[in-house]
């Protein structure tokens, strides 16, 4: 039988930025956001998914929705307009490990450090939990815009694994890039003890 985890009321929860609303998704609102993902080749590339595509019952299967428990979804909602450009996955693995997704759908907005300023306030809130140990990332070798976003996060290089990612549609084999930063290093850098009750 189905054992339906129970809300972490801490993690799930819309956080503000100076310029952005990090608004909390259901499932159904997470679905709507991604499909920027599931109809982009350069996204699915990016993310290391298959690029000739999906189904939309493969996309259902593929994707990992939330639950309110260990998957969240922040759509990213610039407060000058009021409505998302992007949307910031966080899946949080029993062992206190963070794997994250981040796109900006809306070109309009690339550029405008919105990536940075949302990853930013989601690692710091998360960090805040005893539920949380660390926070992994991973990129294509080649994609030098996440590369340095990692780096200006503060998170440290643990390695990279040689074609390690299979372009289906290109058929081409590409290295990834493999980081981490601790939730300690985090509360140390923001002075801050565990924030959870």
């Amino acid at each position: 039988m189905f054992n339906r985890k129970e809300t972490d009321r801490y993690l799930h929860q819309t956080l503000e930025t100076e310029r952005l609303r990090l608004v909390i998704c259901s499932k159904k609102v997470a679905q709507n956001l991604a499909r920027h993902w599931q109809n982009s080749e350069d996204i699915r590339r990016n993310l290391m998914m298959n690029t000739q595509g999906y189904s939309n019952l493969q996309w259902q299967r593929k994707m990992k929705w939330p639950d309110r428990h260990s998957i969240f979804y922040h759509a990213l909602v610039p407060k000058e307009i009021g409505k998302a450009v992007g949307l910031h996955q966080v899946i949080l693995a029993e062992s206190g490990t963070i794997d994250m997704a981040v796109v900006i759908h809306a070109q309009e907005w690339w550029g405008q450090d919105i990536y940075f300023e949302a990853r930013q306030k989601i690692i710091q809130h998360f960090a805040q939990s005893d539920r949380v140990m660390r926070f992994s990332g991973k990129c294509l070798d080649r994609n030098f815009a996440s590369i340095y976003n990692y780096k200006r996060l503060g998170f440290r290089s643990v390695g990279f694994v040689q074609k390690s990612y299979l372009d289906r549609k290109a058929q081409q084999h590409l290295g990834v890039c493999l980081f981490e930063k601790m939730a300690d290093d985090v509360l140390s850098e923001t002075g801050g003890g565990n924030g959870q009750a």
